[in-house]
This record gives C-alpha cells, structure tokens and sequence, in this order.
C-alpha cells in the first residue's frame, strides 16, 4: 500500500512538472511567433534585458523595416513579464500602439501594400484588412506579457485596436 501511494504522488509530480509553465529563469530564452511572412522574436539576453525582433520574410521592402528591433528591460513576476522600452524615460511613456509602415510594394509580403490596408465596407460585421492581420508591429513601450503554460501572450490595445502575439 505504501508503494502504491508512492507511486502515485511520483507520478502526479511527474505530471504537475510537465504541464507547469515557463520555469523561472528565462535568461538566454529566444521565445518565437509565426504568421505569415513574418516571424516575431522574445529574446532574453540575461536577467534584465531582452530584445523584440521583428522580421518581415521578403526581400522586396524598404530594408528599414524589413528588421525592426526594440531593446527592452524587464522583469519578470510569477506568471507575468512586465517590459519597458529603453526609449522610454517615464513610467507613464506611450509610444503608441504600432510601429507605422509606410505601404510598401512587395510580391511576398502583399499585407504591407497600400491596397491591402484598404477597408471594405460592407453590412454587418467588419473583418480585419490583410495589413491589419500581418503587418502590424506592436510598438513596445511599458507592456505586460502573461505567461500561460509554455507559452507568452503579449496584447496590447488602445480605443481603437487590438493586436495579441502568441510567442512559442
């Protein structure tokens, strides 16, 4: 019976250990999101500093924004990593919600052409334009990523719009 009961709490550990998220050092991590045409990167240099890359897969754009990079400090806190902008100098800084990109004419990129950011009025619900989707780059200022399992979700909104990576 002792066995047994043994076995069982070695084997919950061993379940509870597997399904717990992100373990306490993130120093040295790069966390990664993938859409189309565009990969976006957590890197965790060490315990205070990280970077948000964000590359568009195309060569056919201006090279200025084809890698954006944002240095940050961070902290993290139980299942929260609170981020902070090396640009900005006050606790209360808003850069705003995203880094803007002139439309650019790419053949693989097509969501950062000036006819994919065109709304399209229609009756009933209006759906999100194709630059909206993908081009958007989520402009770090003071952020808070939540840590769910192993993944970091990012969101971030103002009045008007919404924008949420989830980094793997």
């Amino acid at each position: 019976m002792r066995d047994y009961f043994r076995l069982t709490i070695l084997i919950f550990i061993c379940i509870l250990l597997q399904t717990c998220s992100i373990d306490k050092n993130i120093s040295g991590r790069t966390f990664v999101s993938k859409t189309k045409g565009r990969i976006a990167q957590l890197r965790f240099d060490n315990d205070s500093i990280c970077h948000f890359i964000n590359t568009f897969q195309c060569n056919d754009i201006d090279p200025k924004y084809k890698e954006i990079i944002i240095s940050c400090r961070y902290v993290k806190r139980d299942s929260i990593i609170i981020l902070r902008n090396d640009k900005c100098k006050s606790d209360t800084c808003r850069l705003g919600l995203t880094i803007d990109i002139p439309p650019q004419e790419s053949k693989k990129c097509y969501f950062l052409n000036g006819k994919s950011r065109e709304v399209h009025f229609s009756i009933g619900p209006t759906y999100m334009t194709a630059y909206e989707k993908y081009g958007f780059i989520p402009n770090i200022d003071i952020d808070t990523i939540y840590i769910i399992k192993s993944k970091l979700i990012l969101i971030k909104w103002d009045s008007m719009n919404t924008i949420g990576l989830i980094f793997k």
